[in-house]
């Protein structure tokens, strides 16, 4: 599997979140939907992230932006801080159901085969271009980021 690596400092996303365990993610796509419509409240947008924080029995999932110094919480969004870190990326294109599998591959196969190590205590990311989806196809284009150990 193709990889590259990026260095990201810390910042800030503004979203909203849901909790989800590992054997059940129906709660995301709804979220995103939800996201969605109120993407334009996000000030100062510089880029649309899927978070994700460990967090006991599974994770919290965060559909948000990426935001510069707020001027003040969006209505009804919170903000999460995501730390600096290395991250391995990979490209992913396919199906929005198919990324689960995408990342079950990276965490259980990918990352050892190539010597690398999860850094815990950090976000995974799912970093979305603006032209992300498809239409004609369904197909999603993103990056996905796993922080590793340097």
């Amino acid at each position: 599997m193709e990889h590259r690596f990026e260095k990201m400092d810390s910042f800030k996303v503004a979203g909203l979140d849901v909790d989800c365990t590992h054997e059940d993610i129906s709660a995301i796509e709804p979220l995103w939907d939800k996201f969605n419509g109120r993407l334009k409240d996000a000030r100062d947008c510089q880029g649309v992230y899927g978070v994700c924080f460990d967090q006991p029995g599974g994770f919290k999932y965060v559909a948000g932006a990426m935001i510069g110094p707020p001027q003040g919480t969006p209505d009804g969004l919170r903000i999460w801080d995501v730390p600096a870190a290395k991250y391995v990326v990979y490209d992913f294109c396919g199906k929005p159901e198919e990324m689960s599998k995408m990342f079950h591959e990276i965490f259980t196969t990918h990352l050892k085969a190539a010597g690398l190590c999860f850094r815990e205590n950090c976000a995974v990311l799912e970093r979305y271009p603006e032209d992300c989806i498809d239409e004609a196809t369904g197909k999603l284009k993103a990056e996905l980021l796993v922080p590793v150990k340097e």
